[in-house]
């Protein structure tokens, strides 16, 4: 049923809590207090595991190389919790809302790790509540061991026998366990009377009956009465990669609907996860004879294969016809990496519904390199071998497998709760610190605001085409026909934008992007207003559907030359189109009415204006017609925003 999974699968639960066991022994995370704990909690749930033959296997110390491995992964997950955690706890500023914040750690895949019980000793200000989910027989090992270690004392318990005939009669989802964290003997926590712990069971890789795109994860927030609007941070540990591609795309698109689009602003989604290439990715290298293979790509095409071949070990008998075959998922789907590459990695969050300016992809090599100089400041040895080691560079290419992936919440996200009030820090500040390998440089968008930043936008359009002057003469005269419509300022008084104005006026707004480098230098610029049907499409619309179509145009959507390449125009795109959804919903709100309707989102552009082309196209705009304007070629791009989803991902 839902819950039978691959037992070599469920068997990595185990196989991580030794290999991080090991980890600790070797010595290379010594001299942080915070993983201390850590290491005890992982002995308490090693001590509360019934050791059986169906469940454990015999313990024993890994290879240095795995010990430096799994130290790197525990390194920079437990970083990126606890100083998200910081962040969060040191944000709120009004004694008022202290009452009522909480702080949500979602765990997708949890196995019988400890990282979120580990959370409860990193701050005492806010409450924080841990939800985890995993697949039946990794629940009820959990379950099992937490309650024999007195880790969790339960108030609610799936009673169950656990047997074959059980588990093929269970619920999609079922919660397993509730109760409270009981943490030490120092008294923390042991006073809580509210339940701060839910484990519950399902697959991961079904979808949502109601709709396949999202996974079956979405139902399971709502089972375990999950509040978003509080601040949330979902992780996952080598665990997307085990739900096949559609069943990852699935999730990743829950998290990023439910979390990071309608949540909290300081709401997050972290992951570690396998980077090397798919099994037809390596089939279609393997093939191509004239192509001579890096070190590192046969490294990693090499470590695949093994990866791939230990989960397939003593399995010959689990086949397609057993548990994965009613969900549609073969068993060569077992093991699916996110991407290639860093920049496949980013584009796959991108068409999952992730904005694509606030997506942080790096190695885990990078990411722990960040982490070590940072810890080095008080432990001069932390991520340092104290065991005999040398490995250095298959270390190294064993860690550039692995991709570490931050993604944090819209700026301009809906949300239908009043959050608290946080704003200590910019955005950017805390982001920086829960991921200090990511680039100092980001983009800023505000609203064009004054005389001068509308003479800066004149300049910025009136120069990023010069170079196409001599070829295309008509791309001249369209750049002075904005420049004395829309975009002149010619005869105005006063110091506010006359831009914003002019498209306020049409039902719109105007935008500018700075560097956060300097951030008094424009180096892009969008704007929007309302699109007026012909009478043809007029009749059209009213003929074909009852529900209404909202429709706006983009224009003006420019940016400098030297700031190409680094998500500036992508950023617009978005911001323009949260803003349209935003907009749309709250005068809906207004006017009480439950009239549907539909947003449509139109752009045109000249069809040698190559990388304006390529970005619709990557953006989810669809192709709808082409036409000659005098000696122009032009192409008209169109985007349906749709309100049931993310709303800026395609349907």
């Amino acid at each position: 049923m839902a819950h039978i999974i691959p037992s070599s699968i469920s068997r990595t639960a185990l196989d991580s809590l030794y290999a991080k066991l090991s980890a600790f022994d070797s010595g290379w995370l010594e001299g942080d207090d915070g993983l201390g704990i850590y290491d005890k909690l992982l002995h308490c749930i090693h001590d509360g595991i019934s050791i059986d033959s169906h469940q454990a296997t015999k313990r024993r110390r890994q290879s240095p190389l795995v010990n430096a491995g799994y130290s790197a992964r525990i390194a920079v997950m437990t970083y990126i919790l606890e100083q998200w955690i910081h962040a969060v706890s040191t944000s709120v500023n009004n004694a008022e809302n202290i009452n009522n914040t909480c702080i949500n750690i979602v765990l997708i895949g949890c196995g019988i790790d400890v990282l979120g019980i580990w959370c409860k000793y990193l701050q005492d200000k806010l409450p924080i509540r841990i939800y985890e989910f995993d697949a039946w027989d990794n629940c009820i090992l959990k379950q099992k061991a937490m309650v024999k270690s007195k880790l969790l004392k339960e108030t609610y318990s799936f009673e169950t026998n656990n047997d074959e005939q059980t588990n093929s009669s269970i619920m999609p989802i079922s919660i397993i366990s509730k109760g409270q964290i009981t943490i030490d003997d120092s008294g923390k926590n042991q006073n809580n009377k509210e339940d701060d712990y839910c484990l519950a069971a399902l697959d991961l890789r079904q979808t949502y009956k109601e709709d396949h795109k999202l996974s079956l994860l979405s139902h399971a927030f709502h089972e375990v009465e999950l509040d978003t609007s509080q601040p949330t941070i979902v992780l996952s540990e080598l665990v997307l990669a085990y739900l096949g591609y559609d069943g990852a795309n699935a999730t990743m698109l829950t998290i990023a609907k439910y979390i990071l689009c309608r949540g909290n602003e300081y709401s997050m989604f972290a992951c570690l996860e396998p980077v090397f290439p798919s099994s037809d990715q390596e089939t279609k290298t393997m093939n191509d004879t004239t192509r001579v293979l890096s070190v590192e790509e046969s490294y990693s095409m090499d470590y695949s294969q093994q990866f791939l071949g230990k989960l397939q070990k003593g399995n010959s008998k689990y086949t397609a016809s057993s548990a994965d075959s009613n969900i549609g998922i073969s068993s060569s789907s077992w093991l699916h990496p996110l991407g290639d590459n860093m920049k496949s990695i980013q584009q796959r969050f991108e068409k999952c519904g992730f904005p694509s300016s606030n997506i942080c992809c790096t190695t885990l090599g990078t990411a722990a390199a960040n982490v070590a100089q940072i810890r080095r400041s008080y432990a001069p040895n932390f991520l340092r071998a104290n065991e005999p080691f040398d490995e250095n560079s298959a270390l190294a290419l064993n860690l550039n497998c692995y991709g570490v992936v931050c993604a944090f919440a819209s700026e301009t996200r809906t949300t239908t709760t009043t959050t608290p009030t946080y704003i200590k820090e910019t955005s950017q500040d805390w982001r920086q610190k829960v991921c200090p390998w990511k680039s100092s440089f980001y983009i800023q968008i505000h609203p064009i605001a004054t005389l001068i930043e509308d003479n800066q936008v004149r300049e910025l359009y009136g120069q990023i085409y010069c170079h196409l002057y001599e070829e295309y003469p008509a791309i001249r005269k369209m750049v002075k026909s904005a420049l004395k419509t829309d975009l002149c300022i010619k005869g105005t008084q006063g110091e506010n934008s006359i831009v914003r104005s002019r498209f306020k006026d049409k039902g719109g707004n105007f935008w500018v992007a700075t560097d956060s480098n300097n951030s008094e230098r424009i180096i892009g610029c969008v704007g929007v207003r309302k699109r007026k049907k012909t009478e043809k499409e007029r009749t059209e619309s009213i003929s074909s559907s009852p529900e209404s179509t909202i429709e706006y145009e983009i224009q003006r959507l420019a940016v400098d030359n030297t700031h190409r390449g680094k998500g500036t125009g992508r950023k617009l795109l978005s911001f323009v189109e949260e803003y349209i959804c935003n907009t749309e919903e709250d005068m809906k709100s207004k006017r009480n009415s439950d009239d549907s309707f539909m947003i449509k989102l139109w752009a045109t552009t000249p069809e040698c204006l190559f990388a304006a082309n390529k970005l619709y196209n990557s953006s989810g705009y669809e192709h709808a017609e082409s036409f000659q304007a005098g000696s122009l070629y032009m192409d008209v791009y169109c985007k349906t925003l749709n309100k049931t989803s993310q709303y800026y991902h395609t349907p």
